[in-house]
């Protein structure tokens, strides 16, 4: 314990803080709340793109593609461009109509 500063016997200014003081610390912290903010929004990003990626990968998903245009039937490598697009589309709805209203 006689390592520790006891708080009543640290040395504090009893002044105000000046204008000029406060608007430094107002700039200081409002930087740091748009880093959060911004991070936040880039993780929001991410799972959106987790989510459709987990759900066009599921085989329902696969059936009911097929089942909608049935000439992809014979062939996953147009299945695998319409569910690209598709997913691009999605992700372009939602990011561009959703998230930015948040």
């Amino acid at each position: 314990m006689e390592y520790s500063d006891i708080i009543n016997n640290l040395k504090t200014d009893k002044e105000q803080p000046t204008s000029e003081e406060i608007i430094i610390l107002d700039k200081v912290f409002v930087e740091n709340k748009k880093n959060f903010s911004a991070l936040f929004s880039e993780f929001k990003e991410v799972t959106l793109i987790l989510i459709l990626f987990i759900l066009f990968s599921l085989t329902q998903t696969d059936n009911i593609i097929k089942k909608l245009i049935p000439k992809l039937e014979s062939s996953n490598i147009y299945l695998t461009l319409v569910k690209g697009f598709l997913f691009i589309i999605i992700f372009w709805i939602i990011k561009n109509f959703y998230l930015i209203k948040k």
